[in-house]
C-alpha cells in the first residue's frame, strides 16, 4: 500500500513521534511510505532567503535498518512569507506527488499543509486520516495565529474522512471544536516497545557513574524537548537552593529553556546536582533512563498540556519507573488514578510527593508497568493496518 504523510514539523529533526513509531514499522512491513515536511525551525539555521526542495532517503529514528523518503518543499525563508509559501509552493508539490507516487491513504499531522493535503486528496479520491497527537493551535504564539490555526484544525476535521486521536481527551477536545460525530473518531494511543526498557542494573550503573551520580542519589529524571512551561528551572533552582542533597536532576533533551537551566547550573550547582546531556539518541534512551529512580513531568497546566498524552509517559512505565505528574486532565483519562503515576497540582506537593518512601515508588512503578502491557507498539501496528486495509 502507498501512503503519504503530511505534516508541519521536520520529519529528521523532531520525534520520533507517534507517525515515526507508526509508518517506520509499516515501512518494515513491506508498505511504500512518502513524507512531505516542513522545517519549522528555519530560523534557527540558515537565515532568510528562498529554500530550495529537498528531497532525501533518510535513516529510520526508531527502525534502524529502514529507508524512508522525505519531501520539504520550497519555502520562502522570511517573516510571514514563510507560511504563506505553504500554500504555492506545497499545493504544487502535493498535486505532483498525487499524480505521480498515486497514494492509497493519506495521513495528515499538521494544519495548513494538511488542509491542502486533504482537499487535495478528495480531488484524487484518496481515503485520508486527520491524526491529531497535539493542540496543534495552541503551540502558535500570537492569538490571531492561534485561531486561524484552530479554524484550520476544524476544517481539517469536517473534511477528512477518518480521524485518528492519541487519547481520550484529544478525542473529546476535537469533538467538541467541529461537531463531528464520535463514529467517526478511533483511537490509537501512543505506544512503547517495552522489551527494550528491561534494561539490567550493570547499565544503570555505567550511566550514573558516567556523570558522576553517587549511588545514594535520588535521580529525578525528565527527557524531551525543554520549553519554556516544564519548570525545571524552578524546580532545579529550588533543590539546588534549598540544600536537597539527596537529589540529582539528570535532564535528557534541548529546547528553549537550556540556557536557563545552564545558567543555574553555573549559579547553584556546587554538588553535580543538574545534569544536562542535551539531545541524545533514541536507541540510547532505555539505558539512560534506567538511571532514574523517578521519573517527572512538571509542567504548567496550559493549554497546550491540558488534554494531551506524550508518548514519555509510556516509556517512563515501560522502564518501571514511578511517575510524577502535574495533574493534566488528558493523562488523567488515560491511566487513571491508579496507573502507575502520582498527581499533584502545584509545586508545593510536588516536593511533598518526593519525600514517599521508595517502597512506595516501587509499588507505584509495580502498578503502571502491569497495565501498559496492552500498549506494546506491536498491538497498535495491528491494530492501524487493520484499519487501513479494511
Amino acid at each position: 500500500m502507498k501512503i503519504l504523510v503530511v505534516q508541519e514539523t521536520s520529519w529528521t529533526k523532531r520525534g520520533p513521534h507517534q507517525q515515526h513509531h507508526l509508518f517506520e514499522r509499516l515501512k518494515k512491513k513491506g508498505h511504500d511510505i512518502l513524507i512531505v515536511d516542513y522545517d519549522f525551525t528555519w530560523k534557527i539555521e540558515d537565515g532568510f532567503g528562498l529554500q530550495k526542495k529537498k528531497s532525501k532517503i533518510v535513516k529510520g529514528q526508531v527502525i534502524k535498518d529502514i529507508k524512508i523518503n522525505v519531501i520539504t518543499p520550497k519555502m520562502i525563508k522570511f517573516p510571514i512569507l514563510n507560511r504563506a509559501s505553504i500554500i504555492f509552493y506545497h499545493t504544487l508539490e502535493l498535486i505532483k506527488i498525487f499524480k505521480n507516487f498515486k497514494p492509497d491513504i493519506l495521513f495528515v499531522f499538521g494544519i495548513l499543509n494538511s488542509s491542502i493535503a486533504i482537499s487535495l486528496a478528495k480531488l484524487y479520491r484518496v481515503k485520508s486520516y486527520f491524526y491529531v497527537i497535539d493542540h496543534l493551535h495552541a503551540l502558535l504564539e500570537s492569538e490571531i495565529e492561534k485561531n486561524i490555526a484552530k479554524a484550520f484544525e476544524i476544517y481539517n476535521a469536517k473534511i477528512s474522512d477518518n480521524i485518528l486521536v492519541i487519547n481520550d481527551g484529544l478525542e473529546n477536545y476535537i469533538k467538541l471544536i467541529s461537531n463531528v460525530k464520535r463514529k467517526k473518531i478511533q483511537k490509537i494511543s501512543g505506544g512503547v516497545d517495552i522489551k527494550n526498557y528491561n534494561i539490567d542494573n550493570l547499565e544503570r550503573k555505567k550511566i550514573r557513574k558516567k556523570y558522576g551520580i553517587k549511588d545514594n542519589q535520588k535521580v529525578l529524571f525528565f527527557m524531551g524537548y525543554l520549553y519554556d512551561f516544564t519548570r525545571l528551572d524552578v524546580i532545579s533552582k529550588k533543590i539546588l537552593n534549598d540544600n536537597m542533597k539527596d537529589y540529582t536532576i539528570l535532564i535528557v533533551g534541548d529546547g528553549p529553556l537550556m540556557k536557563r537551566l545552564k545558567i543555574i547550573k553555573q549559579k547553584y550547582d556546587n554538588q553535580n546536582q543538574l545534569i544536562l546531556t542535551g539531545w541524545v539518541k533514541f536507541n540510547k534512551i532505555p539505558k539512560y533512563l534506567s538511571a532514574a529512580d523517578i521519573c517527572i513531568l512538571p509542567s504548567e497546566n496550559n493549554e497546550i498540556m491540558r488534554n494531551i498524552v506524550p508518548i514519555k509517559y509510556y516509556e517512563y512505565i515501560a522502564a518501571k519507573k514511578a511517575v510524577i505528574s502535574t495533574d493534566f486532565k488528558g493523562v488523567i483519562k488515560e491511566f487513571g488514578l491508579n496507573g502507575g503515576i502520582k498527581f499533584f497540582k502545584n509545586l508545593d506537593d510536588f516536593f511533598e510527593l518526593l519525600l514517599l518512601e521508595k517502597s512506595v515508588f516501587d509499588e507505584i512503578a509495580k502498578v503502571g508497568y502491569s497495565k501498559i502491557i496492552e500498549s506494546d507498539w506491536k498491538n497498535l501496528l495491528i491494530k492501524l493496518e487493520d484499519l487501513i486495509t479494511t
